[in-house]
């Protein structure tokens, strides 16, 4: 009987020590502990080309031969994917450094990148051989996939990334990510038409009563704002100062680059300047705009029916244009009433 029960121990024991031994024979596979780990992708649609930045946190110190380990799930195709289509950024937020991949064996400061498995999607990186240029514990490493011929898996729905690190003793992180289809898009729109406001104020214009010893000055103002990039023009149409009951006029300035006022010499015009003689006029207020010529210059006037007062190429913010009218006389003028009504137009230029 006792020798039945030692014979059992004993068995036992060996099955034990097999178990053991068997046990002992696997591989221990060494990593380091990985968190906060995500995917940002161009395009989460399914079967559109997408890059790929994986981001994660390590919580030990890489050597020159640690690896990083990358393994997209069945459906992900890379079969176009370079050495060189990697980049890889590591150290603290804010102060990260980016090296290139340029081949599957790492240099003093790039990254080896080595594209295994069907369609390539198992990426092995080395660290560089150089300390100063592989992650240390708490830094944040972004993998950056950047070619533009690597494809979502055609069917939608959930899928993980494996991601490993052989530096320490702890396992892969998984990062999950949505693929969808595109009747899980939701297509926003909207049109904007094309505007211009214009509007013209101080529609009555006093320039009082002339004489040969002073110049008549008054203004009006218009405001203009328009959306179209090809900008507008604004355009003066009309007449010189008419006698009323006909029988005369006013001549007016008609110089290319405008003529200066001059007490006792007839002539009407108008810029759209801040004047100094005659004081009369503000500046412009908002956009630049290009003045037309004879305009643009402080105290030279002109007038000519049809030409363009102020124009812009591009959008036109809300601005305010002052107008400013003179108007002299000369000993012959002759006396009376005298009018003219001046139309104002804004054109969008296309």
């Amino acid at each position: 009987m006792f020798k039945k029960k030692l014979n059992s121990v004993l068995s036992t024991l060996l099955v034990i020590s097999i178990c053991t031994l068997l046990v002992s024979q696997f591989p221990k596979v060494a990593y380091a502990a990985i968190t906060n780990a995500s995917n940002s992708m161009s395009s989460s649609m399914t079967s559109a080309a997408s890059t790929h930045s994986i981001k994660f946190m390590i919580s030990g110190t890489m050597i020159s031969t640690d690896t990083i380990e990358i393994e997209f799930p069945s459906g992900f195709t890379f079969n176009d994917i370079a050495a060189s289509d990697i980049t890889v950024t590591n150290g603290t937020t804010g102060t990260e450094s980016t090296y290139s991949t340029t081949s599957s064996s790492p240099s003093a400061e790039t990254w080896g990148a080595v594209f295994t498995g069907t369609n390539n999607v198992y990426l092995t990186l080395t660290a560089p051989t150089t300390s100063s240029h592989y992650p240390t514990s708490g830094q944040y490493v972004i993998v950056n996939y950047n070619d533009t011929t690597q494809y979502n898996p055609s069917s939608a729905g959930a899928y993980t990334i494996i991601l490993s690190c052989n530096s320490s003793g702890y396992s892969p992180a998984l990062i999950a990510v949505a693929i969808t289809s595109s009747s899980n898009q939701v297509e926003v729109y909207s049109i904007v038409p094309p505007t211009i406001t214009f509007s013209v104020t101080g529609n009555s214009v006093d320039l009082g009563t002339l004489t040969t010893g002073t110049t008549g000055t008054g203004t009006s103002t218009f405001s203009i704002a328009t959306n179209n990039p090809s900008g507008c023009a604004v355009t003066v149409a009309g007449t010189t100062l008419m006698k009323l009951g006909g029988g005369g006029d006013i001549n007016a300035y008609v110089f290319a680059g405008g003529d200066t006022s001059a007490v006792g010499t007839e002539g009407f015009g108008l810029n759209v300047m801040d004047n100094t003689s005659p004081n009369v006029g503000t500046s412009i207020s908002g956009d630049t705009f290009t003045i037309g010529s004879g305009y643009g210059t402080m105290d030279k006037f002109r007038f000519l029916s049809g030409e363009t007062l102020v124009s812009k190429t591009s959008t036109v913010s809300s601005s305010t244009v002052t107008v400013s009218y003179i108007a002299n006389i000369a000993s012959g003028t002759t006396i009376g009433g005298y009018s003219t009504t001046l139309t104002y137009t804004a054109t969008a230029t296309f």
